[in-house]
């Protein structure tokens, strides 16, 4: 069966492929139904990153959100 979170780490295993230099760290992966991720990314790479991670999230139907805190 496939969960949220096979479908987010998609996402971010794929955006990280993307640009190099990127790198992920995964911080909460306890629910079927979400993944909180910390994306690490070289500061010349910003709007490029973004745009990638966006892309991905459609791709694949994952919803993203900004955690503040992590």
């Amino acid at each position: 069966m496939i969960s949220a979170t096979t479908d987010a780490m998609s996402v971010v295993l794929v955006w990280q492929a993307l640009g190099a230099g990127r790198k992920h760290e995964v911080l909460d992966d306890s629910g079927e139904e979400f993944l909180v991720v910390r994306l690490n990314y070289p500061t010349e790479q910003a709007a490029q990153a973004m745009d990638d991670l966006e892309e991905q999230c459609d791709t694949h139907g994952v919803l993203r959100e900004e955690v503040a805190g992590h």
